[in-house]
């Protein structure tokens, strides 16, 4: 039985096609991801059901920073850029570690590669939640070097 969870996608508006057509794509991987996951393994399951909430959660945060700082045109750019560049680290950094096809660790070690994968993205994704929080807290008014936080 596969474990496709509805995903609440946030559609980020951007000035031209060739910029949608980006983000739409690096918000597919995580379905691909996702549906990959096998509820046969309980723990397997658990895994993928949990980064399915961290993704969740990092899509509302994405909806209400972007909702925050509506009127700061440069800074929602180079956010927008931020968020394609950290989803190709996260993909790129579970490749390099699980660089062999799925089908080789699955005759290798059976259903932990799954369980592992799911893992690595949940790591991965608790980490940038923690890092798109800032924007969403209270400035540092001690802090001596200005940034884009408000």
């Amino acid at each position: 039985m596969k474990l496709i969870k509805p995903l609440v996608i946030v559609y980020i508006r951007f000035s031209n096609f060739k910029e949608k057509m980006k983000l739409r794509i690096f918000l597919f991987l995580p379905i691909v991801i996702m549906a990959s996951c096998n509820k046969s393994n309980t723990r397997y399951a658990d895994s993928c059901e949990e980064f399915n909430a961290i993704d969740l959660q990092l899509l509302n945060t994405i909806e209400s920073i972007s909702e925050k700082y509506k009127s700061e045109k440069l800074f929602l750019q180079h956010f927008k850029n931020s968020q394609i560049y950290w989803i190709q680290y996260r993909d790129r950094q579970v490749r390099a570690l699980y660089p062999l096809k799925k089908e080789n660790y699955s005759k290798q070690y059976g259903e932990s590669y799954g369980l592992c994968k799911c893992k690595e993205l949940t790591k991965l994704s608790k980490i940038r939640l923690k890092e798109l929080e800032r924007w969403l807290s209270e400035p540092n008014k001690t802090e001596k070097c200005p940034n884009s936080i408000m």
